[in-house]
Formats: C-alpha cells, sequence, structure tokens
C-alpha cells in the first residue's frame, strides 16, 4: 500500500512539474492584470450604484420629514375643529410615513456600511493593481520588435509603445497648431 502511495505522489509531483512549466509566468501574470483591473470597474461601479442609492433613500427621507412636520400641523388643526374623521386619516398618513421614515434610516445605516466595505474593498483592489502594474511594467515588453542598431548611429534603445503613442499626439497636436 505504500509503495501504490507513494507512486502517486509521484506521479502527481511529475504532473504538476509537467505544468509548471507550460504555463508562461509573464502571461500568468500579465491575465492576472487584466482580471484585476475588471474586479476594479466592478467595485467602482458598485461603489457608484451604492452611492446613487444612499442619494435616492436621503432624498426620500427629507421629502418624508417635510411631510410630516406638515402632518402635525394638519392634525392639530383637525383635532381643534373636532373633525375626527379628517384626523384618523391624517394620523393613519402619519404613522405609515413615520414607520417608512425608520424603515429608511435602517436602510441608509445598512448601506452606509456596504458602502463603506466597498470603498474599503476598491482601495485594497487599486493598491494592489498598483504593484502588478509596477510588476507587469519591469517584464519584457509583449511582442516588441527590438530595433536594429544602424551601423552610422549606434545602437537604438527600446523605444515602448506608450513613448510612440506620446509621440504621435504631440506631433498631430503640432499639426494643427501650425
Amino acid at each position: 500500500m505504500a509503495v501504490l502511495s507513494r507512486f502517486a505522489r509521484l506521479v502527481s509531483a511529475d504532473l504538476h512539474a509537467v505544468i509548471d512549466r507550460l504555463e508562461d509566468p509573464d502571461a500568468l501574470l500579465r491575465q492576472a492584470l487584466r482580471d484585476l483591473r475588471e474586479q476594479v470597474e466592478q467595485t467602482r461601479s458598485l461603489c457608484a450604484a451604492g452611492a446613487r442609492e444612499q442619494q435616492r433613500l436621503r432624498d426620500r427621507q427629507q421629502r418624508i420629514t417635510a411631510r410630516l412636520e406638515q402632518l402635525s400641523g394638519e392634525v392639530d388643526s383637525a383635532l381643534q375643529a373636532e373633525r375626527d374623521e379628517l384626523a384618523r386619516h391624517l394620523l393613519r398618513e402619519r404613522i405609515g410615513l413615520e414607520r417608512e421614515r425608520d424603515d429608511g434610516v435602517a436602510r441608509l445605516q445598512t448601506l452606509d456600511r456596504a458602502q463603506t466595505a466597498d470603498t474599503q474593498r476598491l482601495a485594497d483592489q487599486r493598491e494592489r493593481m498598483t504593484h502588478l502594474e509596477a510588476r507587469v511594467d519591469r517584464l519584457a515588453p509583449e511582442e516588441t520588435p527590438t530595433a536594429q542598431p544602424s551601423n552610422d548611429i549606434g545602437p537604438t534603445a527600446r523605444v515602448s509603445d506608450a513613448d510612440v503613442e506620446v509621440a504621435l499626439i504631440r506631433a498631430k497636436q503640432a499639426g494643427r497648431s501650425a
């Protein structure tokens, strides 16, 4: 039994070694960065949606508070005029709005906690993304053709795609201003 167990571990170790050799660490790192960028965008969208929902609830709370103040005066007036049926109707509305206000307060507290957690998660993801981008920047450029040195000038330094893009933008801007 021990021989089979050792053989199984040996096969497993060999398979892991083969897979490790097949994986390109640079490609895996770039894929991890793409995945993290997608997560950051999803979390950013979640934070934005949460902020919109919080604002919507705050606006609703303000409208409820204003209506409750108005109802308070109307209930007093109905009671002074001994219009009990009207007072009942207004009190029913007031009770419903007070419940809605209390539910809204609880919902806002829940949203505030969720928003705080989402904002922290977004900050953590952005920090990880910054570190990962720095690691990817240190890698050899993907499929960047190496410049051939000219005989009379000397070796040409590698030029990144970003450098070319910046030069192109500057050239276009210079052409427009001329």
